[in-house]
This record gives C-alpha cells, sequence and structure tokens, in this order.
C-alpha cells in the first residue's frame, strides 16, 4: 500500500469515476463491464475507498507468499524469507502503484500470478477452487483480461501437446472453460437488462478507434466512399491522432457519427470490410505487430499523475458517494499536482536490468525446470497482454506497467532463493569445521 499511502489517497484515474458510479448504480455502460465497480461497492463497505485497496494489497500478497513458496524448494527458506521477498518486491517493482489505484488494472498481475499457481502448484480441491475463483473474478473485471487468458490458455494448449504436458493441456482447458464461463455471464446479465446478448456494447467502437490510429481507417474510407453513404465519410478528415482522442473527444468523429447509440450498423460494416479484404488485413496484421512491440516497451509509470481535483469524474463520485473523504482525496499529492514518476522509474528500470543480467549470466546454475515453466508462462502473459490491449484499444503505458511488475517480481524471489541457499551453505560448513 506504499504509493497509495505515500499519495495521501487511493490513485485514481479519469475512469475510476465510472467505475464507482456503476458499483453503486448497477448499470452496464457501453465501454467497459460493471464488476470492478461491484467489488468497489461491496469492499468499501459503502465508508472508505481504502477498504478496496486493502484487499487488493491482501490478495497480492498471498499470492506472492504462494508463488515465493513454490519457487523455494526447501520450505524452512520459504519460512524465512516470505516477508523479505515481498518488501523488495514492494520496494523495487511498481506493484505498490498498480495495486494503489482504484482501477481493475490491480487484478492483472492478480490474474498472472493466480494462473501460475493454478497451473504449477500441486493443489488439494480447496486450493484448487481459490485459485479457479480468483481467476474467475480478475476475468469478470476487465474485458481485456478474457481475451488475455484465451490467446495465453490456447498457446500452451499448442505447446503442452507438442512437448507431451498432459497436465498443463488439462489445466489451460480448465482456464479457457473459465474464460468461457465469464463471457457466458456477461452475454446473460447484459440479455437480462435488455441490451442484447453480447460480451460488450462497445466493442465495435474501440476497434474503429485503434483503425483510425493506424491509418486504416483513413485509407479505407478514402477508397471506398464513393459507393457507401458511412457517416464517417462525411469527417474521414478529422480523424488522426490517438485512439482515445477519436472516441472521448467531444466534439471528434465518433460523436458526428452516431456515438454509442447509432454507430454499430456502420461501424460492424466497416470492420468487416477492413478484415475481409486482403489488402487491408495484411495491413492490420503489420500494424498490430508493431503495435504490439511498442506496447512491449510501454511499462514506465506517468512522468506526472494527472490531477483530477475539483469538478472531474473521480471527484463528483467520491464527493457523492464518500463524502466525508473528499477533503482527503482533493488534498493528495495526485490532486495537488505533485505526484510524480519520474525517480520510481529509474530505480525500477535499473533494478530489473541488473537481476535480469544476473539471471541471464548464471542461468546454468539458477534456473530449474519449474523456473523456466514459470517465466515461460510470465513471458507468453505479458506478450498477450500487448498484443490483445495494442491491437483492440490502445497503445499505452498503463495497460502493460500493469502486469509488467511481475517479471522483475520473479527476479527478486529467484535471486533471494540463491544468496540464501549459498548462505546456508556456508554456516553448514562452517559447522562441519
Amino acid at each position: 500500500m506504499s504509493a497509495s499511502l505515500y499519495n495521501g489517497f487511493p490513485i485514481v484515474t479519469s475512469d475510476t469515476g465510472a467505475y464507482i458510479n456503476m458499483g453503486f448504480e448497477f448499470r452496464i455502460p457501453y465501454d467497459r463491464p460493471p464488476y470492478y465497480g461491484l467489488f468497489i461497492r461491496l469492499s468499501s463497505l459503502w465508508t472508505s475507498l481504502w477498504y478496496p485497496v486493502v484487499i487488493q494489497c491482501m490478495i497480492a500478497a498471498l499470492l506472492l507468499s504462494q508463488l515465493t513458496k513454490l519457487m523455494f524448494i526447501n520450505s524452512a527458506f520459504y519460512k524465512k524469507c516470505t516477508m523479505l521477498s515481498l518488501l523488495a518486491i514492494a520496494s523495487f517493482t511498481c506493484l505498490p502503484w498498480v495495486l494503489g489505484q482504484l482501477m481493475p488494472d490491480a487484478f492483472t498481475g492478480i490474474l498472472l500470478m493466480a494462473v501460475i499457481l493454478f497451473y504449477l502448484k500441486k493443489h488439494t480441491i480447496v486450493s484448487y477452487g481459490c485459485y479457479a475463483a480468483i481467476i474467475f473474478l480478475s476475468l469478470l473485471f476487465h474485458s481485456s483480461h478474457v481475451l488475455i487468458i484465451f490467446c495465453l490458455s490456447a498457446c500452451i494448449i499448442v505447446f503442452g501437446l507438442k512437448r507431451n504436458w498432459q497436465p498443463m493441456v488439462r489445466k489451460s482447458a480448465a482456464i479457457f472453460c473459465l474464460g468461457l464461463a465469464v463471457v457466458l455471464l456477461s452475454c446473460t446479465v447484459s440479455y437480462i437488462k435488455g441490451h442484447g446478448f453480447r460480451f460488450s456494447r462497445g466493442s465495435h467502437v474501440f476497434l474503429m478507434g485503434r483503425l483510425g490510429e493506424t491509418g486504416i481507417l483513413k485509407k479505407y474510407l478514402d477508397e471506398n466512399c464513393s459507393g457507401n453513404s458511412y457517416k464517417l465519410c462525411e469527417v474521414k478528415d478529422d480523424i488522426q491522432g490517438r485512439a482515445w482522442e477519436f472516441i472521448w473527444s467531444d466534439n471528434g468523429p465518433f460523436h458526428k457519427s452516431g456515438g454509442w447509440e447509432n454507430s454499430k450498423a456502420e461501424y460492424d460494416a466497416i470492420i468487416k470490410g477492413v478484415l475481409t479484404d486482403p489488402e487491408y488485413l495484411s495491413l492490420f496484421i503489420q500494424k498490430s505487430v508493431i503495435s504490439t512491440l511498442r506496447q512491449l516497451t510501454q511499462v514506465t509509470l506517468p512522468e506526472k499523475f494527472p490531477a483530477l481535483s475539483y469538478g472531474s469524474s473521480p471527484a463528483n463520485s467520491v464527493k457523492f458517494y464518500f463524502e466525508d473523504e473528499i477533503t482527503e482525496y482533493n488534498t493528495s499529492l495526485q490532486n495537488s499536482g505533485n505526484l510524480e514518476g519520474r525517480f520510481f522509474n529509474q530505480l525500477y528500470f535499473l533494478f530489473f536490468l541488473a537481476t535480469s543480467l544476473i539471471i541471464i549470466y548464471k542461468y546454468r546454475t539458477l534456473l530449474n525446470e519449474q523456473d523456466i515453466k514459470i517465466y515461460c508462462i510470465v513471458i507468453v502473459f505479458l506478450v498477450c497482454n500487448a498484443f490483445v490491449t495494442a491491437c483492440f484499444a490502445n497503445v499505452l503505458d498503463r495497460l502493460q506497467h500493469r502486469v509488467f511488475w511481475v517479471l522483475p517480481a520473479v527476479n527478486v524471489i529467484l535471486l533471494l532463493r540463491r544468496l540464501i541457499e549459498i548462505r546456508s551453505k556456508k554456516l553448514a560448513t562452517q559447522t562441519l569445521s
């Protein structure tokens, strides 16, 4: 919780207010699932927005301690080093900044750790159920999590079949089924609320924004407007800039072409035209590869966290539902314009670089087969996260650093294990002598 305590209040983004409102109104918006909002409502106990952060940190600490136990072969070493590993991870990775914010991004790393433990830890039925429940809830909280888990499980199934790792294949199938269950539940809830049997009401908008950012949409409209009466044709020269600008600009092309209510039919037709034409499809694939590589590098905190005080969406939500905390909210470092990530970015990068170089140089003595599996799962997850977010939403640092911290966290546990092993051997030698 160090980052939120340092800030003086849980860290927020411009989307935090929407999640708070969704939780208390239980409505299904166009642009995101409502379940993280429900988590805020229930975990806050209608009393304080500190409580959701506390619960996020407790879940992460539990999973990190279990990950430490998994990687420490000697259980006696694990008991000595759990708190040390948690302290090092909290000090030298961006974990506190991710868990200290009121956003479903906090559960991306939690999802990854739960997946690792589900795959590799020996379980009782109860522990299997606990990890499956954490995976299920994490998938509910953000639409991208479902697509990521589909990609991850598919990759591991293919690799597991080639290596004849039947347990990994079976567990991948189970995780894939959890993703399908989340899709079915979300579609059912959407149908009950009168929005049709669909997983997301706004997926076509985000993909269109991404097509606009890459330049594919402008090219398609330039070449196809003569034979179609698309509303976007009237504003195609205004389509420029980032995907989020396309969607959220008050007077941008999206709002001029129908907004959330009336754009679906036209956008679906354009998306179908792009993805079924070999020329545009090849261009989309090319842009997707480049965007994924760009997203993989977006692992830093904001140089300066934006102030979202008086009159902003989060401020209004805090004032309406947690009025006694509004002064604390407005006077936090973030909302006073004084919360910066520059120093922490430098610290985290140097630490990650140093630990990674040590592990690469000494990998033969440091890594066992299970460690290699853990790193493979982490790296594949990071690539899947970059692919899903970059291709279907935005290339943003927030969408990659939300989970990147797991990689240096594994480095920490691995190096601590090695240091303890060396120290134990020295003590054993001194005792014998």
